[in-house]
């Protein structure tokens, strides 16, 4: 079953909650979130971070020390020991979003912010373009995210990074794939987020807050007494 975990940041991580949750990542995962900047960045990465693990212990009951990753050429991770678990995660202003299922996806979230949609042109093919180009002005930024938000789940799914330019493919015509299956997990006028997956599946979308994500990581944490 593809499922898609959602968290909600509601509120700022208190200090005592962050530094408890930087304590159980690797240090290759701390190292890159004390590079970034603005604390709003870390924190969101850090949290992508333990959403992952908290997603990976709810499918297979395998905690922090039994997860064995690596990544691929172009920089995807992977599960070495479970390799029938695919998972990916992406996050965006509020949203962290982490898909979980048998066989490769992608997942993409982006904000909805006012753009020069004439960005379409370097990026999307002849008939994305003409589909939001052409549309209401109402929902042609609408359209854009939409689309966008589904090429960059195709890519993340394909797990080759920017070797695959996002103008070379045309995400209608992938739709006619039978190995490529694309589901909307939510798009409302703040967000919108869709998902890339290898088969036709029954999507399951769970939705978290803050309080309830760090508070069940906790009780896994306590009850397995993961280093």
């Amino acid at each position: 079953m593809l499922e898609t975990y959602i968290l909600t940041i509601d509120r700022d991580l208190y200090e005592d909650e962050y530094n408890y949750l930087q304590g159980h990542i690797p240090i290759r995962a701390l190292e890159r979130i004390k590079k970034f900047h603005y604390r709003v960045d870390a924190q969101r990465t850090l949290l992508g971070n333990i959403l992952m693990r908290y997603v990976l212990y709810k499918r297979n009951l395998k905690h922090n020390k039994e997860l064995i990753f690596s990544n691929n050429q172009y920089g995807k991770p992977h599960l070495v020991n479970l390799p029938n678990v695919h998972f990916n995660i992406s996050h965006s202003g509020q949203y962290v979003v982490c898909s979980v299922d048998s066989m490769p996806i992608g997942v993409d979230v982006e904000i909805i912010k006012p753009i020069d949609l004439t960005i379409a042109y370097n990026f999307f093919s002849k008939i994305e373009k003409e589909y939001i180009l052409n549309s209401d002005p109402g929902e042609s930024l609408a359209k854009f995210y939409r689309i966008w938000t589904m090429k960059e789940g195709y890519i993340k799914r394909e797990g080759k990074g920017l070797s695959i330019p996002l103008e070379s493919f045309c995400i209608f015509s992938l739709e006619n794939d039978n190995n490529t299956v694309f589901y909307e997990v939510f798009q409302n006028e703040k967000a919108v987020c869709n998902i890339c997956a290898s088969q036709h599946t029954e999507p399951r979308n769970i939705y978290l807050n803050l309080d309830v994500l760090i508070n069940n990581y906790i009780k896994i944490l306590t009850e397995y007494r993961v280093p």
